[in-house]
C-alpha cells in the first residue's frame, strides 16, 4: 500500500504538516496521535513496513518501551 502523507492525515485528522513534522522530528506527537497512527498500521497488519512514521512516534513518545512491555506482559 503506498500512502501519501496527506492520506495518513486524514486518517488520523491532522494535517500533512504534522506527518512532516513528525517525519522529520520537529515534532513530538501527542500520545493520542501517536496511538491513532499506531492503530491504524497495527490494524492493517502494515506495522513491519511502515517506516520512518513508526519508527519517529516510538521513539518520540517512548512507546516503543511500553509496547515492549505490554508485549512481555508487565504492563
Amino acid at each position: 500500500m503506498k500512502w501519501t502523507q496527506e492520506d495518513l492525515a486524514k486518517r488520523v485528522g491532522v494535517t500533512r504538516q504534522t506527518i512532516t513534522a513528525i517525519e522529520s522530528g520537529k515534532m513530538i506527537p501527542s500520545k493520542t496521535l501517536a496511538l491513532a497512527i499506531l492503530g491504524i498500521f497495527t490494524s492493517l497488519a502494515l506495522l513491519p513496513t511502515v517506516g520512518v512514521v513508526v519508527k519517529a512516534v516510538l521513539d518520540s513518545t517512548k512507546l516503543n518501551d511500553l509496547w515492549k512491555k505490554v508485549i512481555k506482559g508487565e504492563e
